[in-house]
């Protein structure tokens, strides 16, 4: 999905400074349209890459917790075993 949309974003970058590199607009009107539009790509690729690294840090802190969980159960019943194997 991520990729997809990075290609995405990609694509409408290149499509949009080529149009604007064809357009009949002064030299100087399309670079500040190339630079405005590379600053909004730039702009929505953060946006992307943090919602992606939001996503990664909840999706750790889950496993995390369940590793957490597992291990600490597991004590508890080699615990209880090495009590049974003892009496």
């Amino acid at each position: 999905m991520n990729n997809s949309v990075l290609g995405t974003l990609a694509g409408i970058a290149i499509g949009t400074i080529v149009g604007m590199l064809i357009a009949p607009d002064k030299g100087s009107k399309t670079r500040k349209k190339i630079a405005k539009k590379g600053k909004d790509t730039t702009e929505s690729l953060k946006e992307e890459l943090n919602t992606l690294l939001e996503k990664a840090s909840e999706k750790y802190d889950v496993l995390k917790s369940a590793g957490n969980e597992i291990a600490q159960t597991t004590k508890a019943e080699m615990k209880k075993v090495k009590q049974e194997v003892k009496s």
